[in-house]
């Protein structure tokens, strides 16, 4: 029991370090004025006080694809092109673009979205509780935080955790809520 808390802690200091950076890199690029348009003779963009900010772009379709870890028994689906940095009988940890994605044990059968929020620090944000099929599902949104989206089937002992930007907010709901157990 004692080295499957130490492997979760370890694997939530993983994902803040990694959400730290990302956080950074994406605080860096936003300081910057967009770049005027080609030969339009135009000046850079600049925000103003009170400007709202320009709609973000519509996310291009992702498609998802099974991927197993045999160790751990579970599936859970993953866009195409994600990388693998951890897949073994702890659990695993997964990355697409700038979403994180890991999956770990849990300790007690998940009856309930606060089941999948064991240990989780919700103070100063929203937490919105939910049900998908047979998947558990809160999120949680914090001021400038990434979301960050806690599911689990009903009845296992294993739950997903997406760190995401809020525009990818409806691909971790689908990413985390695949979630199934094998075992």
């Amino acid at each position: 029991m004692t080295s499957m808390v130490r492997s979760r802690s370890m694997n939530t200091a993983a994902l803040l370090a990694a959400a730290l950076l990302a956080s950074m890199a994406l605080g860096c690029e936003g300081d910057k004025p967009a770049p005027a348009a080609a030969g339009s003779g135009a000046p850079a963009a600049t925000a103003k006080p009170g400007d709202k900010p320009a709609a973000a772009p519509a996310a291009a379709k992702v498609e998802l694809e099974d991927v197993k870890n045999e160790a751990m028994g579970y599936t859970i689906k993953l866009p195409k092109g994600s990388t693998t940095s951890m897949s073994d009988a702890n659990g695993g940890m997964y990355m697409h673009d700038t979403m994180i994605i890991s999956v770990g044990p849990l300790g007690v059968a998940i009856a309930s979205s606060d089941d999948v929020l064991r240990g989780v620090s919700t103070e100063g944000g929203t937490v919105d509780k939910k049900t998908e099929g047979d998947a558990f599902i809160a999120i949680v949104t914090k001021p400038n935080s990434p979301i960050n989206i806690y599911a689990g089937p009903k009845g296992a002992k294993i739950a997903s955790h997406c760190m995401a930007e809020p525009s990818m907010k409806d691909l971790g709901v689908s990413i985390c809520a695949s979630l199934k157990s094998t075992k």
